[in-house]
């Protein structure tokens, strides 16, 4: 005898706990209507006022990066320049970047610019302006070790040659024990050379000693240890 097969059951209606959460957001929207209303309107704004602020944003970070990208196609022409040329190329990289850092200065190009317009008014030999500038890119740059080492270098330079020497040997000893800083080697023999200035012979020697320490295989080796056996012959 052939089996009766079950008819499967009849669903059950859904119980009025499980009406959806549009409906309900929609009951609860309608009976309150006139408290909801203005926090709605609110949130609204706010969200566009978001939008707005972000776009805004955007497009701010799109034409600051233009104008660095033409400052630094600049002052690459200014650095393989020489004479005239060069101080012309100079001053037009640094009429971009001037502009970058006025118009776009809380962007990151436009913080990139401050440390490129330092670069710029020392390649002028304008150090006192370029030190303005070095110090401003320190105090809103504070994470990024790579452009840190070079304003810092920038700045000793600048502080150099306005014969600061002080101010010049705190930058060049701070980029010095700058952790993984590509520019150790250097900091150490501009710190030799600022002591040999200023008449230090046991400072410039140390100075010399511990970049032959530190570096033995440089191209400059040959030359520091020349230097060492002159500033040693000097001091006996």
């Amino acid at each position: 005898m052939a089996r009766k097969l079950k008819r499967p059951a009849k669903k059950a209606d859904a119980p009025d706990e499980f009406v959806s959460i549009l409906d309900r957001a929609r009951d609860v929207f309608l009976e309150n209507w006139r408290v909801l209303a203005p926090a709605l309107v609110v949130a609204v704004v706010i969200i566009i006022g978001v939008l707005l602020w972000t776009r805004n944003l955007q497009r701010k970070e799109t034409q600051a990066s233009i104008l660095l990208s033409q400052g630094i196609t600049a002052l690459k022409n200014a650095d393989g320049s020489s004479g005239g040329e060069a101080s012309s190329s100079y001053d037009e990289a640094l009429g971009i970047l001037t502009t970058l850092v006025e118009e776009y200065g809380s962007t990151e190009s436009g913080e990139l610019g401050l440390l490129l317009a330092g670069k710029c008014l020392s390649r002028l030999k304008r150090y006192g302006e370029a030190v303005k500038q070095y110090e401003e890119f320190l105090d809103v740059s504070k994470n990024k070790q790579l452009y840190r080492s070079l304003a810092l270098q920038g700045l000793g330079f600048a502080y150099e040659n306005e014969e600061d020497y002080d101010k010049a040997v705190a930058c060049f000893s701070e980029l010095a024990e700058m952790d993984g800083s590509f520019l150790r080697g250097e900091s150490i023999l501009a710190l030799a050379r600022i002591h040999e200035q200023r008449g230090q012979r046991e400072k410039a020697l140390q100075a010399y000693r511990d970049f032959l320490a530190s570096y033995p295989d440089s191209t400059e080796s040959h030359r520091i240890q020349r230097r060492v056996a002159l500033l040693e012959k000097h001091s006996r």
